[in-house]
């Protein structure tokens, strides 16, 4: 799931349509979210997927809006 939402960029509703159980869905996309500062203090590091965390990766944090 991680795979389609970062890689793939699947929203909630996509992911539910695949077959994901909704809870799931939510879940993951609430963690996911909530940890999004944790990237932005992470050191640089090496890209090991298509889809790179770095400058061009953007998710605001602070204003509690659900994607």
């Amino acid at each position: 799931m991680m795979d389609d939402i970062i890689e793939k960029r699947k929203s909630k509703r996509e992911l539910i349509e695949m077959g994901y159980p909704r809870e799931v869905v939510e879940d993951v996309y609430m963690r996911f979210r909530r940890a999004e500062y944790k990237r932005r203090q992470a050191l640089p590091c090496v890209k090991i997927t298509l889809k790179a965390f770095g400058i061009g990766w953007k998710m605001p944090i602070i204003n509690h809006r659900e994607g």
